[in-house]
């Protein structure tokens, strides 16, 4: 990627600012490993703030375990130390055409059920299953 091209790329994401940076960003370091008795993932996990494997679901009668034999951690751990890289060829595409094609959501923009839920209306049974 050219200077230029990245100078357009930091000027457009500044203009249209459809970018949210998280806490979770791509790690410069290997993440730690999980284990059945250890959290992995993001060095701070289980440091500054607790991030298990598997979240629990209050909806569900019997919550999901992970069993001794299962290849879960090996999973994760793997595709967690994956190098993060960036696809050039899809950013370019994405700042040439990204608004012609209308492939960014305003970060501001509320979903129905989300609006509906804020006001306290009923939502519906197909409302329900999609959210």
């Amino acid at each position: 990627m050219t200077s230029r091209n990245i100078r357009r790329a930091v000027n457009y994401i500044q203009h249209i600012k459809f970018f949210n940076v998280t806490q979770k960003i791509p790690m410069v370091v290997k993440p730690n490993t999980y284990t059945q008795n250890k959290l992995g993932g993001f060095l701070l996990n289980n440091k500054e703030y607790f991030l298990p494997l598997v979240i629990k679901n209050s909806e569900l009668k019997e919550q999901s375990i992970i069993k001794s034999n299962n290849i879960i951690y090996d999973l994760v751990n793997h595709l967690s130390s994956v190098s993060f890289k960036i696809n050039i060829p899809v950013l370019e595409f994405l700042l040439e055409k990204g608004l012609k094609y209308d492939l960014f959501t305003d970060p501001n923009l509320k979903h129905l059920l989300e609006i509906k839920k804020e006001d306290k209306k009923k939502l519906t049974m197909l409302e329900k299953k999609i959210r």
